[in-house]
């Protein structure tokens, strides 16, 4: 009697997983055969698109990235460029004699 409730205890585990799996391909099978070729071909070409569209979005972000960065490094640049500048200038004005310093040269 022992036995008896073994084997009904393992035969309903089994017996469940089996019905789940053999629903679950029963409704693939109905699924993709009542789907004909030019169906499949729509999904499959939806499936494409959205994937060149999650691509394209991807790549458009890291080159504005690159874009945003560049631009900041360039801004940068220009900032140094323009301080060394000024400071050369006044270097140059400080370097002058007083006569050529005044607003409008000796008088």
């Amino acid at each position: 009697m022992d036995k008896q409730i073994i084997t009904e205890q393992v035969a309903q585990p089994v017996a469940a997983k089996v019905a789940t799996t053999a629903s679950i391909g029963g409704g693939l099978t109905a699924f993709a055969g009542g789907m004909t070729l030019n169906e499949m071909a729509m999904v499959t070409g939806m499936a494409v698109g959205v994937v060149g569209l999650i691509v394209q979005v991807v790549v458009q972000g890291h080159a504005a990235w690159i874009r945003h960065v560049e631009s900041r490094r360039q801004a940068a640049e220009h900032q140094k460029r323009m301080d060394l500048l000024n400071e050369q200038i006044t270097r140059e004005r400080e370097d002058r004699p007083a006569f050529v310093r005044r607003k409008g040269g000796a008088r």
